[in-house]
């Protein structure tokens, strides 16, 4: 008698199973990261002790609008016209700080390379540094700092296929790379 409980029992979990298998739609697995909308610019703001809080807005979205998302700075504060017409770039580091009264301090800079692509964020072959050129596969520090001298020499690249005049870099290491970075580079101010 307890044998055929035993299968009984067994017959009927295994035709649940087949049964939740049809009746059940399977669940989408989710992405590892984070996917943000592509056609927003995300933008990290720093607080003093320099963690971040990540933002998107939309394109064509200035500096003060991040200025206004900061904590300390008050809603009623007038602030120069120059930072009203300053684009927000994907990518960037905002700081605010406070130096006394009411006066601020506002640093722009960059996210590493590492950041960037986690975020899918396009890099720039202009905004990199030569940790940032270690991130992506098949440079060194050697070749992350031939990179860095040949921007130095010769100037900035402008976009993305001009890495090729650099000694070590061939169309094979280029196809690798590129899609770490945006492919109008041309067109995106700097």
């Amino acid at each position: 008698m307890r044998g055929a409980g035993l299968i009984l029992l067994l017959f009927l979990s295994t035709g649940l199973l087949h049964y939740s298998r049809w009746a059940l739609p399977e669940r989408e697995v989710l992405p590892a990261v984070m996917r943000l909308q592509p056609l927003l610019s995300t933008v990290a703001v720093a607080d003093n002790q320099d963690s971040y809080r990540l933002y998107q807005f939309s394109d064509g979205s200035k500096l003060i609008d991040v200025i206004k998302l900061t904590d300390d700075v008050p809603r009623e504060k007038k602030f120069p016209e120059s930072l009203h017409d300053q684009p927000l770039h994907s990518g960037e580091i905002v700081k605010v700080t406070k130096i006394e009264g009411n006066f601020f301090q506002f640093e722009r800079s960059w996210l590493s390379a590492r950041y960037r692509i986690l975020l899918q964020i396009p890099l720039h072959p202009d905004r990199m540094t030569p940790l940032d050129w270690e991130t992506l596969p098949g440079i060194g520090p050697k070749l992350a700092a031939a990179i860095e001298v040949d921007r130095q020499k010769n100037g900035d690249f402008g976009e993305f296929s001009a890495l090729k005049r650099v000694k070590g870099i061939g169309p094979k290491k280029l196809e690798a790379w590129q899609e770490y970075f945006m492919l109008k580079n041309s067109q995106e101010k700097k």
